[in-house]
Formats: C-alpha cells, sequence, structure tokens
C-alpha cells in the first residue's frame, strides 16, 4: 500500500536515532512505544486481510515497557503466521520485508538489553588514541590502533614504510596476525558498530596477508579463513536477533574475501560483488521514478524574473550537467554586480519524498573512471536541473554588489527565473580569450579574473585555501577554473556570515588544509619511538573531512569551516542548507523553540549519517578504482 510506504518513509526520516539498512532507515528503539506501535500497525495492514483484522485498540500509554513488548511480540509473531502461509497476496512484498526487519531489530535490542544495557559502540577521538599510544611499545597494540582506530590503509602503509623491519619480524608470526582477526571478530559481533569502519579495518588486515614483505603461508591464510567460516558457522539463533546474525555474517564475509584476494571473472560481476558489498544501488526505486513524473508545483510569485541578465554556465569540457551560471555587470554607481546562479532543486523536489528520502540515502554523487552514480535520477539531473541555454530554470540568485574595487557592498539572496544565455566549457573559453572569438566572454572573463584574483587576496576564507602568491602565466583554462572555485567559496562564505546572525543550525562542512603526511626519515623522527612517530603524523592524515552542525573549529589552525550550499544536485548537505535559507534566510519563517531544537536534533542525524556514508562511499570508489583498472588491463 503506498499510504502504509508514505507512513513507514515520514517515521523513519524523524526517528531519533538511525543508521543505514538499505533503502530505508534502520532504528533501534527499545523505549520509543509509538513508533514501535505504529510499525507494528503498519505490518499488519500489509499482512493480515481484511476479515480477519485484529484489535489493535491498544493504548500502548498505559503499558509499562515490559508489558507493552510482550504485546508486541504476541502481535508480531500472529502476524508473521499468516506471512508464512501466504507470501503470494502481498501488495509490497519489498515493505513487508522492510517492515519486518524493522520489528525484528528493535524487539531483538529490547530482549538483549532487558537486563544488561549495552554501551553504544563509539569511535575513539584522537585524544583517546594519543593516550593509548603514548610511550606504548607493545607492537600488538600499537598495530591495533593502527588498524581499528585510525583505519587509515595510506596511513598504515607510510607507517609501514618508515619502520619495515620492525613490522615484518612483528607480523611474520602467525599469531600476531591471528590477534587481528579474532579482534575483527569480536568487533563484528557488536551491535552497533559501523559496516564503513569494519569495511576500513578489513582492508587493513588483507593488505598485511597479502603483503609480499610478510610473506604469509598459504596454510596459514587458510587458517585464518577457516577461523572465520567456523565463527559463521556457530552463531548462535538463540543469542542473536536473525536481523543482528545477517549483519555479522555479513561482517566476516567481508575480510574472508578480503583475505581472499580473488577478483570475480568479469568486471560486470566485480560492480555486482562491489555494490552489494557496500550497499550502493545504482538504479533508482520504481516508487521514485514514479514520482519524479509528478514534480512539485512551483510558485512563480515567490521567484524575481532575471531573464533579462546576460547569463553564462562555465563548465569542465565532459560535463553534462550545468549547476552554476554566472553575470557580471557595471552599475550606473559605478559599482559592479556579480551574479552566482544555483540551481533550485528544492522547488522540484517534495520535502521527506521518497526522491528526497533516495539522495539523502545516496548522500552523493559517485565519480567512478567509467561512469556516475548521481544522487537524483538522471532526467531530473540532465533535464530539469541542468541551466540549459535557452530555458527558463529556477535558481537561487546571489548577488554581490561590489565596489569599483571590487569590495563587497552587498550581498542579496532571492528566489529567481533566469533563461543562459550560453552553455561554455572551459575550452570554449580559452578559445573566446585567446583568439577573441568572442569579446563579450572575453569582458566578462577578464572582470571575473579580477573579482576572483581579489577575493583570494583579501577574503580570509578563500584565502586560507592556497599556500602560495598566484601564478601570472596560468593559462585560461587554469585561470577560469580558479575563477569558479574561488567564485563558490565566496558564495558559501557570506551566506554562512548572514546565516549564522540567526542564530540557526545547518550543516557544516569540516575539513583540513594540512600538508602532506612526511616520513619518519624526512621529519629527523628516526630514533623517535614508533608511536611517538605515529602520534606526530596523525595531524597530517589527508582528507578528513566531516559533516557537524558544530561551527566552533574555525580558529583551529588548518581546519576550514564552510556551509556547502553550490551543489545541491549532487551532494545531500547542499540540499539540506538550501531549504534552510530559502526558509529563514529568505522567507523569515518564525521558529518556536520546541521546534527549533527538534530541526537541531535531526541535523545531527543527518550529519552522522553523511560522515558514514562518506566513509563507505570513500573505500568504494578505491576499490572500484583497483578493479577498474585490473579488468581493463
Amino acid at each position: 500500500m503506498s499510504s502504509n510506504l508514505n507512513v513507514l518513509r515520514d517515521l523513519l526520516l524523524t526517528c531519533p536515532t538511525s543508521s543505514k539498512e538499505e533503502i530505508f532507515e534502520k532504528c533501534h528503539i527499545d523505549t520509543n512505544k509509538k513508533f514501535a506501535f505504529q510499525l507494528i500497525i503498519l505490518y499488519g495492514n500489509e499482512i493480515v486481510p481484511k476479515e480477519k483484522k485484529l484489535n489493535e485498540e491498544v493504548t500502548y500509554n498505559n503499558l509499562d515497557d515490559n508489558q507493552f513488548f510482550d504485546y508486541l511480540i504476541n502481535q508480531f509473531e500472529t502476524y508473521n503466521k499468516y506471512k508464512e502461509e501466504d507470501e503470494t497476496n502481498f501488495n509490497n512484498l519489498e515493505l513487508v520485508d522492510v517492515l519486518c526487519t524493522h520489528l525484528d531489530s528493535i524487539i531483538a535490542t529490547h530482549l538483549a538489553t532487558k537486563d544488561d544495557i549495552k554501551p553504544e559502540v563509539k569511535e575513539k577521538t584522537q585524544e583517546e588514541i594519543i593516550e593509548i599510544l603514548k610511550g606504548n611499545t607493545n607492537m600488538n597494540e600499537i598495530i591495533k590502533t593502527l588498524v581499528f582506530d585510525i583505519k587509515d590503509i595510506t596511513f598504515f602503509k607510510k607507517i609501514l614504510h618508515d619502520f619495515p623491519n620492525v613490522f615484518e619480524k612483528h607480523l611474520k608470526k602467525e599469531q600476531n596476525i591471528h590477534f587481528l582477526v579474532e579482534k575483527y571478530i569480536n568487533l563484528a559481533k557488536e551491535e552497533n558498530i559501523n559496516v564503513s569502519d569494519l569495511i576500513a579495518s578489513s582492508k587493513i588486515i588483507s593488505y598485511i596477508v597479502n603483503n609480499t614483505s610478510v610473506n604469509l603461508p598459504a596454510k596459514d591464510r587458510q587458517k585464518h579463513i577457516k577461523t572465520l567460516g567456523t565463527t559463521i558457522s556457530k552463531l548462535s539463533t538463540s543469542k542473536y536477533s536473525d536481523y543482528h546474525r545477517k549483519r555479522i555474517i555479513s561482517a566476516l564475509n567481508i575480510l574472508i574475501e578480503a583475505i581472499k584476494n580473488t577478483m570475480p571473472p568479469t568486471k560486470e560481476k566485480f560492480e555486482i560483488r562491489l555494490n552489494q558489498k557496500y550497499g550502493i544501488k545504482p538504479e533508482f526505486s520504481e516508487q521514485a521514478l514514479k514520482e519524479m513524473e509528478h514534480y512539485k508545483k512551483v510558485n512563480d510569485k515567490l521567484y524575481v524574473d532575471l531573464t533579462s541578465k546576460f547569463v553564462i554556465t562555465v563548465d569542465g569540457n565532459k560535463t553534462n550537467c550545468s549547476e552554476d551560471a554566472f553575470s557580471v555587470e557595471q552599475l550606473e554607481n559605478g559599482n559592479y554586480l556579480l551574479g552566482i546562479y544555483i540551481t533550485d532543486v528544492h522547488s522540484y523536489i517534495k520535502d521527506n519524498s521518497i526522491l528526497e528520502l533516495e539522495a539523502y540515502n545516496r548522500a552523493k554523487t559517485i565519480y567512478l573512471p567509467d561512469q556516475l552514480l548521481t544522487m537524483f535520477p538522471n532526467d531530473l539531473v540532465y533535464n530539469q536541473f541542468s541551466l540549459c541555454e535557452n530555458k527558463k530554470k529556477y535558481v537561487m540568485a546571489h548577488l554581490f554588489e561590489l565596489s569599483p574595487k571590487f569590495d563587497l557592498v552587498k550581498h542579496d539572496i532571492k528566489r529567481a527565473i533566469i533563461e543562459v544565455d550560453v552553455n561554455k566549457s572551459i575550452k570554449d573559453i580559452e578559445k573566446d580569450v585567446n583568439k577573441i572569438k568572442d569579446q563579450k566572454i572575453s569582458d566578462m572573463y577578464q572582470t571575473l579574473l579580477y573579482i576572483s584574483n581579489r577575493i583570494r587576496k583579501h577574503n580570509p576564507f578563500v584565502k586560507k585555501h592556497y599556500s602560495s602568491k598566484p601564478k601570472n602565466n596560468k593559462s585560461v583554462g587554469d585561470s577560469m577554473n580558479d575563477i569558479i572555485s574561488n567564485l563558490m567559496m565566496y558564495l558559501n562564505y557570506n551566506v554562512d556570515h548572514d546565516y549564522r546572525k540567526l542564530d540557526m543550525p545547518c550543516i557544516y562542512k569540516i575539513y583540513s588544509m594540512g600538508a602532506p603526511v612526511t616520513s619518519a626519515k624526512d621529519s629527523g623522527s628516526k630514533k623517535l619511538l614508533i608511536s611517538e612517530h605515529i602520534i606526530n603524523s596523525l595531524d597530517e592524515i589527508p582528507d578528513r573531512s566531516h559533516y557537524s552542525i558544530n561551527n566552533n573549529t574555525s580558529s583551529i589552525k588548518n581546519l576550514c569551516v564552510s556551509m556547502p550550499m553550490t551543489v545541491p544536485v549532487r551532494n545531500y548537505a547542499a540540499l539540506q542548507n538550501q531549504k534552510l535559507v530559502q526558509k529563514y534566510l529568505i522567507d523569515k519563517q518564525p521558529i518556536k523553540d520546541k521546534e527549533l531544537y527538534e530541526l537541531e536534533e535531526q541535523l545531527d542525524i543527518i550529519s552522522k549519517h553523511l560522515n558514514e556514508k562518506n566513509k563507505l562511499i570513500n573505500e568504494y570508489i578505491e576499490e572500484y578504482r583497483y578493479g577498474f583498472k585490473k579488468y581493463k588491463k
């Protein structure tokens, strides 16, 4: 029933504690009786024939936790009997399975925590890691910290390269690798462990096992695989719920495949296995594609008509979707008006729709060597969202009035309708400027270049991204790339500046601008303890970006805090921020204290989900690239 699907979707989107489970959100709740009660009603609606409906008029508020869960278990078991009798009459088997999985997990969580409340598995902070490593000479503990706490294979390879003799001598002993396998097994059994963490750890263990320097005998490799297989066969059905047991088996199989280090016979089979491993769904659900046929009705009265402006898009030579555009003109007072236009995705996508839920689960567009896995269906991305020339499009218009010296005078954000005059590639711009093929474009390029250089020199946020002075001999193409990058950072900076005045939550991207990791030899730390060298290198681990609702880290050296706004077509955080800006900065929508708290809680959930997804996606891309090169040969 589509109505049941909608109710489930709404419930899961507002769930206070969640982690990914296929297309829907997996909720572990042992106290939210209202939520569990709604799920059992939905399950009954899908399972039980109308003429055999059971009495569901139970006032759950009048039951204590144990009484309520006794009722829930009885109802669940009764419905499952109907399910076992006939699975052919269900309108939506996928929905039935999802509901069954949720209820099974909720009941299992309640039973598991009834007598003994298990602490949530939390990722160690850098301070905690440093405390473990400080003065530590135990190689088992050091390697365990690298594999299960730091979990960065590039960093691990670097440390191994710096101290090869010590690591190889230790890892040549089979019992030391067995120690890592056992630790992995214990982690896999933890109910709240993140799949991305297990995948990251499994890759390091696989690297150790398959490293030619370690030279692990084949019989020892098989011994570890057998240990994992035996653990799977001995998993108790009474100790673990069906869902938890499947989750453990899946986690252990990840390490088995990693240790085997075998490739499927074809690239197609490799992709299927990889997609299953990481929960990647290249295709969109039927519900999402159906929903796509009915776009949200847009109120044109909310949009300012800017179709008279000369607007261009500039994209990479292989880009098929133009999601941002530019205009620049000189005003009568001598000032300049810079326009940066971003596709208004929110104008097409309904709040809490299936399309938005799928975008949430995908988190962002995935760029692979031979294909793109888009956050939204292709028809939306390349037709509705793309700012194609000579077509009217809904955008968020960021209008910057700049003085003759390009200092900011005023910044306005408006919903607007534009009509792009021309779509340009980087190569097109090079031709227009170098050969003066189009004087209007050439003049626009020069003005944008002046603005970009001024921003780079004086804006504190943009300036932070550059460690050296700009080169004077850059090509037009490289300069155009810099212009786009600088203007997008400038937009994010100014929106963040205006939005912070509201004292409202949003999603921030926090990332390090640290230098590449240096080796022990380069840093003169050859005589340092290995643990001390690791501690000294921790700050230099590259690409430690994450999302957060907290912005109080902007004063920390080499750390940048940005409010992403410019890529809502391919980034879920930017889509959420676009909605927030429209509601509270443009429409000035009032919000009550309770609603503010709920919004903050919801954005925090989204941030954590995106962080988990990004870790998975990064691992997925790395493994895909490795396979792509292998099959290409």
